[in-house]
């Protein structure tokens, strides 16, 4: 799944691309695991013993930044190097080509920094990949407690899609309905990410007479 969204984001021809994807898992399993920090975020005891999950969350963070530097920078000389990408090269562009492309051209007020065209690439990969990997495998879950569904499902693909080399989205478009109904009740029995999304405390604040510390995590 990480493979798909990095060629869609960057393309097949960027350096680094193994690294990042390694610094990316790190991060994912540190952002996922347990941390006293979230439980009691004004707790000095907490912020003690937890602070060897956020220094390594630190420097995995400072390695994806440097690693992505470099991505964009060979991004930048290349597509300067190819010229226009609709004229000539014939290669489709990714979503670097455009951050990169309003970047650019973009207005001087709504100008992108490379740390922002960074940004938005880790929340593409950070986003788009664990929830959709969770997704799919609770799906095939549900398939497999229930083969009378599976084979509905099964029978379907296989008579839009069937004699099909390559497949494009107006092919299945509409033509789906069990399938989609099978993510749609996924999605409702095993949503991928919390339902309240937690925020994190810009400045120290007093809510009902509880202090709640700069950089606490609040649900």
């Amino acid at each position: 799944m990480n493979d798909i969204l990095m060629r869609s984001a960057i393309g097949n021809r960027c350096p680094m691309r193994d690294q990042y994807m390694e610094e990316l898992d790190k991060g994912l399993k540190l952002m996922a695991g347990f941390n006293l920090i979230d439980l009691f975020p004004g707790s000095r005891l907490a912020r003690t013993l937890g602070s060897g999950s956020l220094r390594a969350a630190r420097e995995v963070h400072d390695r994806i930044h440097r690693i992505m530097q470099v991505i964009i920078q060979d991004h930048a000389s290349k597509e300067a190097n190819d010229g226009d990408n609709s004229e000539g090269s014939g290669r489709r562009d990714d979503i670097l080509d455009v951050l990169l492309r309003l970047q650019r051209d973009g207005r001087p007020d709504t100008a992108l920094t490379t740390d922002v065209v960074s940004g938005a690439l880790f929340d593409v990969f950070a986003a788009g990949s664990e929830t959709t990997a969770t997704t799919t495998i609770w799906a095939m879950t549900e398939l497999v407690r229930n083969p009378r569904v599976m084979e509905r499902a099964q029978s379907e693909v296989w008579q839009v899609l069937q004699g099909k080399a390559r497949v494009a989205e107006a092919d299945f478009q509409g033509r789906l309905p069990c399938l989609q109904m099978v993510i749609k009740e996924t999605l409702r029995l095993h949503p991928p990410v919390p339902l309240l999304v937690p925020r994190r405390c810009a400045e120290p604040t007093e809510i009902s007479g509880c202090n709640i510390p700069e950089g606490a995590t609040v649900c």
